[in-house]
């Protein structure tokens, strides 16, 4: 009977181990089904995602900040020129002037190339005045500039004949610098855009007319000016461009409170890229 008995336990301890490992077997069965299943639901998820946003328009700003030699910026805090990579300029667009630039008037289409800078269209005995209209993140925003035509002829007689022909129009400002500046003018909105020419310094004293509101040329180093221009959006910016190296045109006289506030506030800390978008919707001169 003994033997009986131990011979009963011994097939019921096999028959409860057999029945153990039938269960780990079938859960590791089920463990695998699982995280098959969680890859294929993470590649559909995936794959969904770029059918919806892998693609960029032609509507979508980017930014390249890949480093190259032609470039176009103002320096940064620690005074190191930011770089971005330059233009293709290989293809001309259809909206281009590929001769002798000529002075516009207000029937002028609008132009973003030209083969030549701008000759003298300004009357250097009269006054001009930007009237910027800027959308910050959609919303309608009003900024007027008065030129200094006595102090750099040239760059307002630039800056006056691309906005005549409508050049700054519907332009991204691609850069904010905390307590530093805004800098736009590319139509490109990348950093490396420009119309097509460069020209002369028009250079101020001292970094003391680097003051909040000062409108200046961003350049890629002497002489190098074409389109892209900086608004000074701090009362202490002026010792962090290092020497005064950047033609001062200008200065806000409306919207120092209101829309250069704003369009500083857009600034991000640890880059360059705004975090909202600044548009310059137009420009308008007006003289007298």
């Amino acid at each position: 009977m003994g033997t009986d008995k131990r011979e009963r336990q011994k097939a019921n301890r096999q028959q409860r181990l057999d029945e153990l490992v039938k269960q780990q077997q079938r859960d590791k069965t089920r463990k695998r089904a699982i995280q098959i299943g969680a890859v294929i639901a993470v590649a559909v998820i995936a794959t969904l995602l770029f059918a919806i946003f892998g693609s960029n328009d032609d509507d979508t700003v980017t930014t390249d900040t890949t480093v190259a030699a032609d470039v176009t910026s103002v320096p940064g805090d620690d005074e190191q020129p930011v770089t971005t990579q330059a233009p293709d300029t290989t293809a001309v667009p259809a909206d281009a002037i590929t001769g002798e630039t000529p002075c516009p008037d207000e029937t002028a289409k609008r132009t973003i190339t030209f083969a030549q800078a701008p000759p003298t269209c300004i009357d250097e005995t009269k006054t001009y005045t930007a009237q910027f209209k800027i959308k910050l993140n959609g919303e309608a925003k009003d900024l007027t500039v008065e030129l200094d035509a006595a102090a750099a002829p040239i760059t307002v007689n630039n800056f006056v004949v691309l906005a005549r022909y409508h050049y700054f129009d519907g332009t991204v400002c691609h850069r904010a610098v905390t307590d530093f500046v805004v800098q736009c003018g590319d139509p490109t909105a990348t950093g490396g855009g420009g119309p097509g020419y460069e020209f002369e310094d028009e250079l101020p004293a001292s970094l003391d007319e680097y003051v909040l509101g000062s409108v200046a040329m961003a350049n890629s180093g002497p002489n190098t000016n074409g389109s892209q221009f900086f608004f000074v959006t701090s009362p202490v910016a002026g010792p962090k461009f290092g020497s005064p190296n950047y033609s001062v045109f200008g200065q806000v006289s409306e919207g120092l409170d209101t829309t250069l506030s704003a369009m500083a506030e857009l600034a991000p800390q640890g880059s360059e890229i705004p975090t909202g978008t600044i548009q310059i919707e137009s420009v308008t001169i007006t003289e007298s």
